[in-house]
C-alpha cells in the first residue's frame, strides 16, 4: 500500500499538483477508511404519518420522538387536488347523439 501512495504522490507532483493537496487528499482516504464506533442514536421503533396541521406541527413531532417513533407530516390535500379542471363541462344538450 505505501508503494501506491509513494508512486501516487509521485505522479501527481509531476502533473503539477501542490504537495500540500496531495497530502491533504491521502490523509483524508486514511481517515475515511478508519472504523467509526456505532453510533449512538438508536434506530426508531416505528413510523408514523399525520396530516400537516398549521403550527402544530413541530411540538406534536417533539413529543412522538421522546417515545422514539419518527413521524412525517402529509398535506391534507394535494396541489392537483386544489386545481380545477383544465376542460369545461358541457351542457347535456351539446353531446353527440341529443
Amino acid at each position: 500500500m505505501d508503494d501506491e501512495i509513494q508512486y501516487l504522490k509521485k505522479m501527481f507532483t509531476n502533473i503539477r499538483y501542490r504537495n500540500k493537496d496531495i497530502i491533504k487528499t491521502i490523509n483524508r482516504d486514511k481517515d475515511e477508511n478508519k472504523e467509526r464506533p456505532p453510533s449512538t442514536k438508536s434506530q426508531p421503533l416505528s413510523k408514523t404519518y399525520l396530516p400537516n396541521i398549521e403550527g402544530d406541527n413541530d411540538k406534536l413531532a417533539r413529543v412522538i420522538s421522546k417515545k422514539n417513533i419518527d413521524t412525517s407530516f402529509k398535506p391534507l390535500t394535494t396541489f392537483k387536488q386544489e386545481m380545477r379542471s383544465i376542460k369545461d363541462k358541457l351542457d347535456h344538450l351539446q353531446h353527440k347523439g341529443v
